[in-house]
């Protein structure tokens, strides 16, 4: 047998020995690593966000080969809370999924504050995670708000024992040309009972003021000594930050009785 015959034969049995590898499943396929798809993420955030509000940070992973990535992404914000801390991304294009969290910043807002927020992508079967930064960032401004002014707390001179009295707030704003605070203003009372409401609304009173009010009904017998004190706590709102303020009443002992 000349070498041309024998190197076709050759050539022959390794195409057919290949034909029957394939037919019963045994094709060799590259590794996971070789096999996995380059992908590159964005994180957009909302690019101001007041203290204490809220704000949405979206994270975006892209394919390079066409197919929308799944899985999750972990996120993390050492000056804030995140909700969820990993979200599952969902495919909005043929080749780029996305999820989104949400986040609020701890403590007070300043001029100069950033907080980073960072996502991380592990991954899925078809697609390895961003090689060159796997992990991306963004920063978010986060604004102060506005200390609420205080114009008066006060539940009138006396109360006396079992009659009832008012206790009202008064606040305003800056200025004309900023809003006032709005919202809830609860109450407490260091004898735990008495007051015939536990919170008020405010509304404004005159330009620029905002007011309101609860009864104080206080229990037990009054004395030349006794003083009742009352706590007003402002949760605050978009634009102001919450106080606390107090105020003692009297309770002088009721004539009547």
């Amino acid at each position: 047998m000349n070498l041309q015959l024998t190197s076709t034969l050759r050539r022959s049995s390794t195409a057919a020995i290949a034909v029957l590898a394939a037919a019963a499943g045994l094709v060799a396929t590259p590794s996971p690593a070789e096999a996995k798809a380059y992908t590159s993420m964005t994180v957009t955030c909302s690019p101001s966000i007041k203290e204490g509000q809220t704000g949405i940070c979206a994270f975006n992973v892209t394919s390079s080969i066409g197919v929308a990535p799944t899985g999750v992404v972990k996120v993390s914000a050492p000056k804030g809370e995140l909700t969820p801390e990993e979200c599952t991304l969902q495919q909005i294009t043929t080749d780029e999924s996305t999820c989104q969290v949400a986040y609020t910043p701890k403590g007070n807002g300043s001029d100069t504050r950033q907080d980073k927020v960072t996502g991380k992508y592990k991954g899925d079967d078809l697609h390895a995670p961003p090689s060159y930064r796997p992990s991306t960032s963004t920063s978010i401004s986060v604004t102060p708000r506005r200390e609420a002014s205080l114009v008066g707390l006060s539940c009138g001179d006396a109360i006396t024992a079992g009659g009832e009295g008012i206790c009202s707030i008064v606040m305003d704003s800056e200025s004309f040309e900023v809003p006032t605070p709005s919202g809830t203003v609860q109450f407490k009372t260091s004898r735990q009972v008495g007051l015939v409401e536990s919170e008020c609304y405010l509304f404004p009173s005159f330009p620029g003021v905002v007011a309101c009010s609860v009864g104080y009904s206080p229990v037990g017998g009054g004395s030349p000594g006794r003083r009742d004190k009352i706590t007003a706590t402002y949760l605050g709102d978009e634009n102001y930050r919450p106080f606390k303020a107090s105020v003692r009443v009297r309770v002088p002992k009721n004539s009547d009785g």
